[in-house]
């Protein structure tokens, strides 16, 4: 089994294989502690490499170390394990030899004395089987004498003496009317205590004073762009509610440049500025979405298309303006994909040549949509925030933390950014009070005002 283990732990590791489900030595019953140590180190270096890849590109010196100790190990453990398969199979074929020359001695004794052993055997076997068979049999009887009652019956219980001890109904009423209340009432409130995520519209309205313009309906459909395919839906009436609040917000600007914010990864903001472009587009404008989010870009997805070129490649000159703009499934709607990764995103949008992208883009179409990198991690839509007009933070309900709320404020003031507006995104209506009637409700199951088509 040893040999086993260390064959596959060393084919585990020359393959470069996942070390998340490598399993250690002491699972399988080995103790040594070099052996153990080192699978440790490896395991620790393997989730601090994971860890920094959310956040650092591969380059990073950081992960660059990571990587040399993580080889260093592998092939120390490497070299180990080779060491101990040699001596495992040195140590089988010593216990195979030691097995072969007992199978020798024993069959040199007479055939006269190996049947006498297999016969007092036998006998011994019988002998223990009788005296357990005598045994069950006394226990047998011992049970059948006692089956016998010895207790007289001296006075038959009668109707007239009896008085019911139990169940205690209006006992047990009490506690459970004050089970079933107490106990929900202490489950609900538990629950919306340790819950510290964003839940509706009048939370955000008490925290801060930035307006809600709109609340994206949770998609529960699979195309990322939801609005071309079901026009008439409850989630493309939630961007058009958008689109209104956009226009009353900007009614005294010709050229709208809009920033797409989020606090935190996973919020929704590439979500909302790909389909808040496409419902943009459906009402004759010219409009386009740049994808500025250069450290973990996921425009392009949306549209179907690749990466690069893109905005990154186009800031360092690699690229022209032509060769980047890139034509949606939609009229009136193109995108700029963020290109390759770049090792230093915050510059390259700080640059002349980013503003003067801008400008020029001012001169082709109506809107322009930038999507950025989430600002609790990264100054990028700091850096942005000089060339835009309107800028809109993403949240998530159930799942941007409240607290959250406060510092979008505070980096608001601090950039002086124009015109800030919150958009709620992945709303259920079922679960908010807000909307569980309007869009859960009357209006879309019986009016006919909307529908999946």
């Amino acid at each position: 089994m040893q040999l086993e283990y260390y064959s596959n732990l060393l084919s585990y590791i020359s393959k470069d294989s996942d070390m998340k489900n490598m399993i250690f030595p002491s699972v399988v019953g080995i103790t040594d502690q070099g052996l153990n140590s080192m699978i440790v180190r490896l395991s620790e270096l393997n989730s601090k490499k994971e860890a920094l890849s959310y956040s650092l590109h591969d380059k990073n010196p950081s992960v660059q170390i990571i990587e040399r100790e993580l080889e260093y190990i592998k092939k120390s453990l490497e070299e180990n394990l080779n060491n101990l398969v040699f001596n495992t199979q040195k140590e089988l074929e010593s216990i195979n030899n030691d097995i072969e020359q007992v199978n020798k001695q024993l069959s040199a004794y007479p055939k006269t004395e190996q049947d006498l052993i297999n016969i007092k055997r036998m006998v011994d076997l019988n002998n223990e089987l009788y005296n357990f068979l005598l045994q069950k049999r006394a226990e047998a009887q011992i049970t059948k004498a006692s089956n016998v009652p010895d207790v007289d019956i001296l006075d038959p219980a009668r109707e007239v003496t009896v008085t019911q001890t139990g169940p205690r109904k209006k006992i047990n009423l009490l506690i459970g009317l004050f089970t079933g209340l107490f106990l929900p009432v202490c489950f609900i409130l538990v629950k919306d205590f340790l819950n510290t995520s964003i839940q509706d519209q009048e939370q955000i309205e008490r925290i801060s004073s930035i307006p809600v313009l709109a609340s994206i309906i949770h998609n529960n459909y699979k195309e990322a762009l939801p609005v071309n395919e079901y026009p008439r839906s409850i989630l493309t009436e939630s961007f058009r509610e958008l689109r209104t609040s956009l226009d009353y917000l900007n009614f005294e600007s010709k050229k709208k440049v809009i920033g797409v914010h989020s606090m935190i990864p996973g919020e929704g903001k590439t979500f909302v500025s790909s389909n808040l472009a496409a419902i943009l587009a459906m009402n004759q404008k010219k409009v386009i979405v740049v994808g500025a989010d250069m450290r973990k870009p996921t425009l392009h997805n949306y549209f179907g298309a690749s990466a690069t070129p893109g905005l990154s490649t186009y800031l360092i000159g690699a690229h022209k303006l032509e060769d980047i703009i890139k034509q949606s499934q939609f009229n009136n709607l193109h995108f700029i994909p963020a290109g390759e990764i770049p090792p230093n995103p915050v510059e390259l949008l700080n640059s002349e040549r980013f503003s003067s992208l801008i400008d020029e883009l001012k001169e082709r179409y109506d809107i322009i949509i930038i999507d950025n990198s989430p600002m609790s991690l990264v100054t990028d839509g700091a850096v942005t925030n000089k060339v835009t007009d309107t800028n809109l933070f993403v949240v998530r309900q159930n799942y941007s933390p409240a607290k959250l709320l406060s510092l979008l404020q505070t980096l608001a003031s601090k950039h002086n950014m124009k015109k800030v507006g919150i958009v709620i995104n992945d709303v259920n209506p079922k679960r908010s009070s807000q909307y569980a009637y309007t869009y859960g409700g009357y209006y879309s199951n019986k009016s006919g005002y909307f529908s999946e088509k």
